[in-house]
């Protein structure tokens, strides 16, 4: 049957964290569980395993017998000698076989969900109060992650993932899917419009026909030096701030202030 290995964070209800936190546990590697088992023979494991913190787990299988230890490199200052350079050092810390199939495949998971959550972050630039809403864009977020994820495989780019996402954004945009076959940064008639190659004003274009995108322009401190931020400007419908413009306004070089408009945020 299925089996579960989890880490514990904030839902420690019924989870005997006290006494486990309780224990002394001085050295990497060092480990304490207590273990439940019902009249059918089910068992559950809850235990404690200690790295550079206590890291709390629960689960149906495996044990915390000896496993292969956890291996990382670290730079360390070895040499006592005054501005002497640090050493790469290998750090080995024994961990417990149930931790061992955790890491080696649910830490996938981990880096799956902080790409979705950090990186591309739609859910944080799209709030929404409506429970349907959310959960559609938590869907698309793991498609697109999972999109990204293939594609740095099977291409071995160099391409950044802010990247990746900025141009698939700019491709979907006003796109003919549904109505002819189309590849990535393939335009109409065949035209390639990737930011790449195509540019307006110097600048890569944002996505075809016109439409909403972030401005190029970014922000300069008060000593006048270029921000890593975008600049922004009053939505000329709801006066609100916004990084968003006329895409047409964006890439004409004739025109000196943007036309600012923003995206609903309603759903």
């Amino acid at each position: 049957g299925l089996q579960f290995i989890g880490v514990m964070k904030t839902a420690t209800r019924k989870y005997p964290l006290a006494y486990l936190s309780s224990r002394d546990m001085v050295n990497r590697g060092d480990r304490v569980g207590v273990e439940a088992r019902n009249d059918d023979g089910a068992r559950l494991l809850a235990f404690v395993w200690m790295d550079r913190d206590h890291c709390y787990f629960v689960s149906t299988a495996s044990s915390i017998s000896n496993g292969s230890d956890f291996v990382r490199h670290q730079w360390h200052q070895v040499d006592p000698t005054p501005d002497a350079d640090p050493e790469r050092v290998e750090l080995r810390v024994p961990q417990p076989k149930a931790a061992e199939i955790y890491y080696g495949a649910c830490g996938l998971i981990d880096q799956h969900n902080r790409h979705r959550q950090s990186t591309l972050a739609i859910e944080t630039k799209l709030p929404t109060k409506k429970w349907d809403m959310r959960v559609n864009l938590s869907i698309l977020s793991m498609i697109i992650v999972d999109s990204w994820m293939v594609f740095e495989q099977a291409t071995r780019t160099n391409e950044s993932q802010k990247d990746y996402y900025s141009l698939l954004a700019e491709e979907l945009i006003d796109n003919t899917y549904d109505f002819r076959r189309a590849s990535r940064r393939s335009g109409r008639d065949g035209e390639n419009l990737s930011p790449a190659v195509t540019e307006a004003a110097a600048q890569g274009r944002s996505g075809v026909d016109i439409h909403l995108t972030p401005t190029k322009r970014m922000r300069k401190d008060k000593n006048g030096t270029l921000t890593r931020y975008r600049r922004q400007g009053r939505c000329r419908v709801c006066k609100m701030k916004t990084t968003s413009v006329c895409s047409v306004c964006e890439d004409d070089p004739n025109l000196q202030n943007e036309s600012w408009i923003c995206h609903s945020k309603e759903g």
